[in-house]
């Protein structure tokens, strides 16, 4: 039986990276600072594989596999979560997309009190003493296009796509208080960066139709540029984003009466409806 298949929910990066969202206004960055100060394990990593069959193996398989990084502060139990949901987002995507998500260095998992700078992908984004509370000059690139640091942002992809596991558990210190997955939007950011240009063209002409036709609010964070345009869309067709602020979801998560869609169907038949050009279907008996 056909089933529809979602062959496209993420979007691509040249030279910049997909940094994640801000984190609610009821948070406090010193909720982040406090977590620095606690004792941590000297940093390593362990692994699994995740296959196109949705196994989470502990070696790598000689078949295609995304490999997933987590750090030993990192609990086993959020490296299982993270197995699940990136089974559920790939276990339709074409064979060639996978394959070429494989061709990256991955996911990484990582906690707040470390900061993503722990991998050696974003060694570089470490803050600097001489960079205390300035983006300016040499210190910029210790900053976000938004002006964050980079050691306060929950979740960033390049060659690797990193959530912190605070926001996986949602734990108590999550900045986003259960309100938004980060590992959803941070992967998405990942497979639209390893896609063919053909599917980047499509994304940036929905993008700009959306923006020119002002289906979502304007000067949100989801229509900042193409790439969050599409990162917020998958978060909100895996109804993995329930927070309220539209300057920050351009409104894709709201249904009907200004209300956050209740579930993942409502939040995927909202989105066709109103948006349509921003997910592309496609008919699928089984895995090719």
């Amino acid at each position: 039986m056909a089933v529809p298949v979602l062959f496209l929910f993420a979007l691509v990066f040249t030279t910049t990276s997909g940094v994640a969202p801000p984190p609610l206004d009821s948070w406090s960055i010193s909720g982040i600072n406090s977590l620095k100060r606690s004792p941590l394990k000297p940093t390593n990593f362990r692994y699994r594989y995740l296959t196109r069959s949705g196994n989470c193996l502990l070696f790598k398989p000689d078949e295609v596999s995304i490999r997933i990084a987590a750090t030993n502060n990192v609990y086993e139990r959020a490296i299982t979560v993270t197995c699940l949901t990136l089974s559920k987002i790939t276990q339709y995507m074409p064979r060639e997309v996978f394959a070429n998500v494989s061709k990256s260095h991955g996911v990484g998992i990582f906690t707040l009190a470390e900061t993503l700078s722990v991998y050696p992908e974003n060694a570089d984004l470490v803050d600097r003493p001489e960079c205390f509370q300035t983006c300016e000059g040499v210190c910029n690139n210790t900053c976000t296009f938004d002006g964050r640091k980079y050691s306060e942002v929950a979740g960033l992809t390049n060659e690797i796509s990193l959530s912190n596991m605070e926001s996986i558990l949602c734990l108590p210190t999550d900045i986003y208080q259960g309100a938004e997955n980060i590992l959803t939007h941070e992967f998405a950011h990942l497979v639209h960066m390893y896609m063919n240009d053909t599917w980047k063209d499509k994304i940036m002409a929905a993008y700009q139709k959306a923006k020119s036709n002002k289906l979502w609010r304007q000067h949100s964070y989801a229509m900042e540029n193409e790439y969050e345009y599409f990162a917020v869309a998958a978060e909100s067709f895996f109804h993995d984003i329930i927070r309220k602020d539209a300057k920050s979801t351009g409104g894709m998560n709201i249904c009907k009466n200004q209300r956050i869609c209740s579930d993942e169907m409502k939040a995927r038949q909202f989105l066709r409806r109103h948006d349509p050009d921003n997910i592309t279907y496609k008919k699928k008996k089984k895995k090719q």
